[in-house]
């Protein structure tokens, strides 16, 4: 349990959360305007980090346990190719093959689409992001509260 909890994974944490302080802190010192826009987009970044890490992992899971069948058949099918090919069964064998792969082939079309659904939407919301952080900088650098060193060292720090 110390282990566990002194290990790795405790100094990744810690390494995290220290640079993302220190992000925070260079962002906020200087144009905490810009760094405020920026951080709102935030939430939104993090449910499409979620929603694709969810689909991701839940996507591992098929491989073995719905192809399981599938690859059943083809392996009596290749341990008794003489009598397959005896009996002429080589369609039959096919289309029992096809049929076992039906359910698999509909639920990762599903997962397909779920995945590009969450991925376009990711891209989209970190592009957005610097779309507005743009826009947002070009706004307070016309207002005189910014100039172009200070938007660039933001938009990195975030």
């Amino acid at each position: 349990l110390v282990k566990g909890a002194t290990g790795e994974a405790m100094g990744t944490v810690v390494e995290g959360g220290s640079a993302l302080v220190a992000a925070l802190i260079i962002a906020y010192v200087s144009s905490w305007r810009l760094a405020l826009v920026l951080c709102l987009v935030w939430p939104l970044l993090i449910i499409g980090q979620i929603f694709e890490f969810k689909n991701v992992s839940q996507q591992t899971g098929m491989s073995n346990s719905e192809l399981e069948q599938s690859g059943e058949v083809l392996s009596d099918a290749v341990t008794a190719i003489r009598s397959v090919a005896a009996f002429n069964l080589q369609s039959s064998i096919i289309s029992l093959f096809d049929k076992t792969l039906d359910g698999p082939m509909r639920i990762g079309e599903k997962r397909g689409l779920i995945q590009g659904f969450g991925s376009g939407f990711k891209q989209f919301v970190s592009m957005g992001s610097y779309g507005v952080a743009f826009y947002a900088g070009a706004r307070f650098i016309e207002q005189g509260n910014l100039d172009f060193a200070m938007l660039i060292r933001v938009f990195l720090a975030v």
